[in-house]
């Protein structure tokens, strides 16, 4: 029953995709980009304008414009749907995916309620983030998903991001949840501003990076930034 309304969750949200009797489908993105602030994200673009979240392309990394459902891998499939915008860094050693989830409409939270009685807004990252723990952790770890996260202290989240919260859990893959053979390591990161919306990035990196993880980690930490 909580898969299916996490499930419902996604339908409601969906910017760029949906889900529908276990199939992810993705909707057509807009290509006009003469309005478009960051023309590779194309309709992520608009999101991030209308959650005004300025983007800065990290020192040392290519942005290419693709989007990743998982096909292959069932497991990623469940918890991270589908994710676009792809930053690859120049060594190929580790690479970014993203997740712009705008501030929810009335008449969506009006929806969501009819659903779910106390639904808030608010708390759809951490609703997220303990679903991500299930899939990769299980139920049990999920009950205790806070001891598996590192949260951001309200002033780190506001220097780093200008965010309220900012929380990033690591999963070390197992061996046949290699991405592409040489990711053996993904880390997932949301930060958040109220009634604002919030971002997410799910960082896969090799061996060789996680050997110089702070390299990337610190910019990848300068890459987004709400603006008051």
């Amino acid at each position: 029953m909580k898969t299916i309304k996490f499930i419902l969750i996604f339908f409601i949200l969906g910017d760029l995709f949906c889900i529908a009797q276990s199939k992810v489908m993705v909707i057509p993105i807009d290509k006009d980009t003469t309005a478009l602030k960051y023309e590779w994200m194309e309709s992520d673009s608009k999101v991030l304008n209308s959650m005004n979240v300025v983007y800065r392309k990290p020192e040392g990394f290519i942005e290419i414009g693709s989007t990743e459902c998982f096909k292959e891998n069932p497991k990623f499939e469940e918890a991270f749907t589908c994710v676009s915008n792809l930053l690859q860094s120049e060594d190929n050693q580790f690479m970014v995916f993203m997740q712009t989830h705008r501030l929810f409409t009335k008449r969506e939270i009006s929806e969501m309620r009819r659903l779910f009685k106390d639904f808030d807004p608010e708390n759809f990252p951490v609703n997220k983030m303990k679903y991500i723990v299930k899939v990769f952790f299980g139920k049990e770890k999920a009950n205790n998903w806070g001891e598996l996260v590192d949260f951001y202290s309200i002033e780190e989240a506001h220097k780093k991001f200008n965010a309220d919260c900012a929380m990033k859990l690591s999963i070390s893959l197992t061996l046949e949840d290699y991405y592409k053979k040489d990711y053996k390591y993904v880390d997932v990161l949301f930060f958040q501003k109220k009634e604002r919306g919030f971002v997410g990035l799910f960082c896969f990196y090799t061996d060789k990076a996680r050997r110089n993880f702070d390299h990337y980690w610190k910019k990848i930490e300068e890459t987004f930034y709400y603006e008051d």
